[in-house]
């Protein structure tokens, strides 16, 4: 059996899912991991899932490698944190939009002090690559967090 924790992860992996789509899959099927035991037709009922979102979320077996997925997070240094876990930082899951899985490498940062991410392009210019390293610096001298996405680039 899945865990629901485990299904926030792997359903966070399909192309497509936010959200919003994950609560109107939650909301219908009573949880996380219910969804991935969902056929294709009782998904596709769901309004605002089409029928390609929703072959992809029955078939996640197929195109989904949790294990994979966790042996990278692990060999990389990144702790998970889903929003079904108690340690999933409350600022975040008051967003209207809140990411279903958190990729964490140190510590999360403390939400009650100012925070600061910098983001910019993937294919970032000398003159980009200064601006950020500025605008990190001052921050970082004004006693403000600054937050990664570790996505490449400005992030």
């Amino acid at each position: 059996m899945i865990s629901d924790r485990d299904s926030c992860i792997i359903l966070n992996m399909i192309s497509g899912i936010g959200y919003a789509r994950f609560k109107s899959m939650v909301r219908h099927f009573g949880s996380p991991s219910a969804i991935l035991h969902a056929s294709a037709a009782e998904i596709g009922e769901i309004k605002g899932i089409g029928s390609s979102l929703a072959q992809s979320v029955s078939s996640w077996r197929e195109n989904i490698d949790l294990a994979g997925e966790l042996s990278l997070a692990e060999r990389s240094g990144a702790k998970l944190y889903t929003i079904e876990d108690s340690e999933y930082p409350e600022a975040l899951r008051q967003l209207n939009d809140p990411p279903l899985v958190l990729y964490v490498r140190g510590n999360l940062p403390d939400f009650e002090r100012k925070c600061v991410s910098i983001v910019g392009s993937r294919r970032l210019s000398a003159y980009g690559d200064r601006m950020a390293k500025k605008f990190a610096s001052e921050a970082v001298l004004a006693n403000w967090i600054v937050v990664s996405g570790l996505a490449f680039g400005v992030d």
